[in-house]
């Protein structure tokens, strides 16, 4: 349960998805960050997945996954229909669907090589976007794998990635031309992740209404292009960065000029390992779980890892763990 008494609602049974994004030109898709895949837990507590065979290794190997509801389907259906007693309904009281029907239609070709001195795959996404022309744009938080973490945009129709930026971490033995800092943000070792992707073509190219001081909404929709794009590079960790001594996250926002790429013929997708084949997760334990009793406590789920109560008073008292 939430701190403020809700149940969480996971779409895929992953436990560990951080951010979310919907395409543009099909609002009924989506896209989910699988931040940390091997986060996931059976009902015993005990991770599921065996660590070994997810990307990097490592338990907070993610990856993107994408999804499309029916819900022109199942509102189409409600013409005419009055809401019964036990029904779904709206603040107004119109009948609401009980039930949309979803499905997962994609998920990101993750098996490549994203930087120098790292292995195939991607870790823990903490930033997503998605842009026009099945363009999403992801980036890493603070795994650092090969020393860095990325950034990057992902094209669906031709399963290919590129990588756009990076930012470095502790265990850097060098700075490369992807394992790179803001000037004058670190001091000593420290991951620094990149997050918060941010379209600003509109706001840059956007012919502006003298009378209103506005964009028309259409205006909006046809300059959100994903040309001009905004990424956070956060510092972590006490008296990082810029502001030293200071906050625990400092940030600095870069300013990324999207190129126009040919997907088909680009050479700067990211390579696929040579050997290499799609991954096969296997359970953390070599046998199948016994069927889980269908009814479980998910306030047990939930907070398995708490330690007392979290309380408006003592919400901000130490430093945010990650």
């Amino acid at each position: 349960m939430t701190v403020s008494g809700k149940t969480p609602l996971r779409m895929t049974g992953v436990s560990k998805q951080e951010w979310g994004g919907t395409n543009p030109d099909k609002p009924n898709q989506w896209a989910i960050a699988e931040t940390g895949l091997g986060k996931t837990k059976t009902t015993d507590g005990e991770p599921k997945w065996d660590k070994s065979t997810l990307p990097l290794g490592s338990d907070r190997a993610s990856t993107l996954i994408f999804l499309e509801a029916e819900f022109k389907a199942a509102l189409d259906a409600l013409d005419g229909v009055a809401v019964r007693e036990s029904g779904v309904a709206s603040r107004n009281g119109s009948p609401l669907p009980e039930s949309i029907s979803a499905k997962v239609y994609h998920v990101m070709a993750d098996q490549v090589v994203m930087g120098p001195q790292r292995e195939a795959g991607l870790s823990y996404v903490d930033s997503l976007y998605w842009g026009k022309g099945d363009n999403v744009f992801f980036a890493e938080d603070s795994n650092a794998p090969g020393g860095y973490n990325i950034a990057g945009i992902y094209n669906l129709e031709t399963r290919k990635t590129v990588t756009i930026a990076g930012a470095i971490g502790d265990d850097n033995v060098k700075f490369n031309n992807v394992a790179n800092v803001p000037a004058g943000s670190i001091h000593r070792r420290s991951d620094q992740e990149l997050t918060g992707w941010f379209d600003a073509s509109a706001s840059l190219t956007c012919d502006v209404d003298a009378s209103t001081g506005t964009c028309s909404p259409q205006e909006m929709y046809d300059t959100q292009t994903s040309k001009h794009m905004i990424l956070n590079n956060q510092m972590k960790g006490y008296g990082e960065g810029c502001m030293d001594y200071g906050f625990y996250y400092t940030a600095q926002m870069m300013y990324i000029a999207i190129p126009e790429f040919d997907w088909a013929t680009t050479t700067l997708a990211a390579p696929t390992p040579e050997g290499s084949r799609r991954r096969k997760l296997e359970l953390a334990e070599k046998k199948k779980f016994e069927k889980q009793p269908r009814r479980r406590k998910l306030f047990e789920e939930c907070t398995e890892d708490l330690e007392g109560a979290w309380t408006d008073d003592d919400e901000f008292q130490e430093c945010q763990l990650h």
